[in-house]
C-alpha cells in the first residue's frame, strides 16, 4: 500500500536497496526548486521498514517521517489512506513527556564501598572480577554495586546515568545460580532513554552494542542499546551530533546491523564501521559464534580489541 501510494505521489523509484527496505524518488522539494520538475537524480531515499518509514534527500537535506511529506505532497485520499492504515491520529499532537527517573535500590552497595571482610561481599566481588571478567576501574568508572538484602538480594546492580548524571536505569544480575530469573530491571521505557550517557562524548567515535555485559567490556563510549534496534531518541542524538558510530551487535544480529547501519547513512551519518564478530567457542555445550562479552570471558581482551577500532 505504502508503495503504491509513494509512486502515485512521486513517481517511480529508480532502483531497490540491497536488503529492499529503502527505495531512491524523485525529490518533491527538489522539484519545486526546479519549476515543479523533477531532476530525474532520485536522491530522496525512502526507508520502508515497518514503524520506520523516514525519508532524506541527499541533494537538499529535506528529511522526516513520511506521514509529513505526504500530507505537504500527497493527495487527500492516498494521505488519509496511509494515516489510516498506520493508525496514526491525522491530528495528533506531541506531547513534551516529563523526564522519569529512577532510584537505586536502598540496599545498593557500590563496590568502591564493599567490606572486603564480608564473605557476601567478597562472593559479589568474586563473580564480576572472575566470572564476568570485569576490572575495578570499569566496577568504578560505572559505578557499579551489589545488593546483599531486599529485592534485588543475590544481584549486582549495573547502573545508567544521563547527560545531567541523573539514574535513568539500571539492571540488576544475579551472582548466585539458584537466583531466577538471571536478569531483572527497573522499570522505565528504555526507548525514551539513552543508557550510559553521561559518559558519551558524541564527538568521538560512538560504540553501539547490544547488552550491558558488552558495555562492560568496551566502556568507554558505548551504548548498549538493550535489544537489536536503534531508538528514534537515540536515532535523533547521533544525527543531531553528526556522530561516528561502530556497530558491534551478536553474531544473531547481522540484519539487524544491516537495518541500523541503512537508517543512519539515510541520514548522512558520514562514519559508520559495521563489525561482524566471527569468534567461535563453546557456550552450554555447544560450538556457537560468540557476542563480544563471550569472547572478552573465554578468550581474553586481546582477542577482543581486533574487533575494537
Amino acid at each position: 500500500m505504502l508503495l503504491d501510494i509513494l509512486i502515485r505521489t512521486l513517481g517511480k523509484p529508480k532502483h531497490t536497496h540491497a536488503n529492499a527496505s529503502t527505495l531512491d524518488f524523485n525529490c518533491p522539494r527538489c522539484a519545486e526548486e526546479n519549476g515543479e520538475e523533477p531532476d530525474g537524480k532520485h536522491n530522496l531515499g525512502i526507508t520502508l521498514q515497518p514503524n520506520k518509514h523516514i525519508y532524506n534527500c541527499w541533494k537538499c537535506g529535506y528529511r522526516g517521517k513520511v506521514h509529513y511529506m505526504l500530507k505537504k505532497y500527497a493527495s487527500k485520499e492516498d494521505y488519509k489512506a496511509y494515516m489510516d492504515y498506520n493508525l496514526i491520529d491525522i491530528g495528533e499532537t506531541v506531547e513534551k513527556k516529563k523526564n522519569t527517573y529512577v532510584t537505586l535500590p536502598k540496599e545498593f552497595i557500590p563496590f568502591t564501598q564493599m567490606d572486603k571482610t564480608n564473605i557476601e561481599h567478597l562472593e559479589a566481588y568474586n563473580y564480576v572480577i572472575n566470572d564476568r571478567k570485569i576490572t575495578d576501574n570499569t566496577l568504578r568508572y560505572l559505578n557499579v554495586g551489589f545488593c546483599t538484602e531486599g529485592w534485588y538480594k543475590g544481584r549486582i546492580i549495573f547502573p545508567s546515568y544521563n547527560r545531567f548524571k541523573k539514574l535513568n536505569f539500571f539492571i540488576a544480575r544475579s551472582f548466585r545460580k539458584e537466583i531466577k530469573p538471571a536478569y531483572d530491571a527497573s522499570k522505565v521505557e528504555k526507548k525514551e532513554i539513552i543508557l550510559n550517557e553521561s559518559n558519551i562524548n558524541w564527538n568521538h567515535p560512538v560504540y553501539l552494542v547490544e547488552g550491558y555485559p558488552d558495555l562492560t567490556t568496551i566502556p568507554i563510549n558505548t551504548i548498549p542499546l538493550a535489544g537489536k534496534v536503534l531508538t528514534p531518541h537515540l536515532m535523533n542524538r547521533l544525527i543531531e551530533n553528526n556522530s561516528s558510530v561502530i556497530l558491534i551487535l551478536d553474531p544473531d544480529a547481522k540484519n539487524n546491523s544491516i537495518d541500523i547501519e541503512e537508517q543512519l547513512r539515510l541520514f548522512n551519518i558520514e562514519y559508520i564501521v559495521n563489525v561482524h564478530l566471527k569468534d567461535e567457542g563453546v557456550v552450554d555445550g555447544k560450538k556457537t559464534l560468540l557476542d563480544l562479552n563471550e569472547i572478552h570471558r573465554h578468550k581474553g581482551i586481546d582477542e577482543v580489541k581486533k574487533y575494537v577500532r
